[in-house]
Formats: structure tokens, sequence, C-alpha cells
């Protein structure tokens, strides 16, 4: 977009009697301006982030960017990707013992014994209950 500025040439007094010349025709002249684009920023949203990729121990997940109207001319850049941190809880061990407490939620299945109390809800099925 070009923009004009008026420069207005004003004639105080010219006597062409005695030799002075008339004032220029026209009296305004216009010319370009300001004719550096104006900086625009970028426009998007961000999309729903993708499933961690790991179930416990710290993973990541993605989150990307879709750009509706990309900068141009020093506007603020667009992002384009977005990692956070996700499942950042300790791994139960695999095949082995647990000796202590644990808080929070087991999902899966328990294959052996349970010494101890269990507090707490159990949402399933208990095989060989005594």
């Amino acid at each position: 977009m070009l923009y004009y500025c008026n420069n207005v040439r004003q004639c105080v007094k010219y006597d062409e009697s005695n030799g002075g010349t008339a004032c220029p025709s026209p009296s305004t002249q216009s010319l370009e301006c300001n004719t550096q684009a104006c900086p625009i920023d970028c426009v998007g949203v961000w999309g729903l982030p993708e499933p961690c990729n790991k179930s416990c121990g710290g993973g990541t997940q993605r989150q990307t960017w879709t750009t509706t109207t990309p900068s141009a001319h020093g506007g603020t850049a667009c992002p384009s990707l977005e990692l956070q941190n996700c499942n950042t809880q300790a791994c139960l061990p695999s095949g082995g013992s647990i000796n202590g407490t644990i808080n929070g939620t087991i999902n899966g299945t328990i294959n052996g014994t349970i010494n101890g109390t269990i507090n707490g809800t159990i949402n399933g099925t208990i095989n060989g209950f005594r």
C-alpha cells in the first residue's frame, strides 16, 4: 500500500509588471511517502497435543502450529513446534518385586502375590482371592 503526502506551495506575492514570475501551478504537489510495507504478524492456531511417546519415566509430546497468515515485513514470526514433558512419574519395575509403598495408579495386570494392605479402590477382577 502506498501513501501520499501533500506538499502545498503557497505564493505570497508576485508582481509580473516588475519582472516577477507567476507562482507555479498547480499549487499542490503529491509525493509518495511511507512506501515501506507495514509489518504483518503471524496468525494461526495450535493443534491438539499428540499422545505422549512414553507411558512413564518422562516422555515428550508434540504440539504443532497451523499458520493461517504468515508473518511478513518484519512482523512476529510463526512458531512451528512445541515439545512438552509428559508422564514424568517413575516406571514400576517389570518382572521383579516391589518393596515399599506405591502411591498412585497401577494400570495393567499384577501377576503374583500381594503381601500387605491395599488402601483404595480396585477396579477389575481379583482371581484367587483368599
